[in-house]
């Protein structure tokens, strides 16, 4: 019987078989498809999106190449003995009108910032950076220097006005 029922197989014309195989074909690459999403599907941050800042491995989405030029340019600036801040202010400029919501380009401002000696326009900056980034470390570490530099602040003008002697009222 069962050699019947080959030879009624083997019957078949050859159209007819061409697409019983060509069925099975594309029901086999569905479900191998289907198998390699699964268990190729990508979990995690990829990895396109991680950098390593200061030594500081960080969450980012990557920029757009001109904002990135521009940030680059800002850097080399910055490095630059002395520092050319206008310039490094212009390319950061440049930077954020194309990638306004990246948190390191706001961080690189508030370094910027510090070095020209605007620390009102650093917190600024860094608040905007941490507003974008609350983990990210870089912007975590200025907003911390920017604290303590305003605590040592104060301790020094509370310790100005003690050593001064109090003059009496004018009568």
């Amino acid at each position: 019987m069962a050699l019947a029922v080959r030879n009624l197989s083997l019957t078949r014309s050859a159209p007819t078989r061409r697409r019983a195989t060509s069925r099975r074909i594309w029901r086999l690459l569905l479900c191998a498809s289907a198998l390699s999403a699964g268990a190729c599907g990508h979990t995690g941050p990829h990895a396109r999106s991680l950098h390593v800042v200061d030594g500081t491995v960080v969450r980012s989405e990557p920029v757009a190449p001109r904002a990135y030029e521009a940030y680059f340019r800002a850097r080399l600036a910055m490095e630059q003995r002395p520092p050319e801040l206008e310039q490094a202010r212009q390319q950061l400029d440049i930077a954020l009108v194309y990638a306004p919501d990246d948190p390191q380009l706001w961080t690189t401002l508030a370094e910027l910032e510090l070095a020209a000696g605007d620390p009102i326009a650093a917190r600024r900056a860094v608040a905007r950076a941490l507003a974008l980034g609350p983990t990210y470390a870089p912007a975590r570490a200025i907003d911390d220097q920017l604290r303590d530099a305003r605590l040592a602040g104060r301790q020094q003008r509370k310790a100005t006005t003690r050593s001064e002697p109090r003059r009496p009222p004018k009568e």
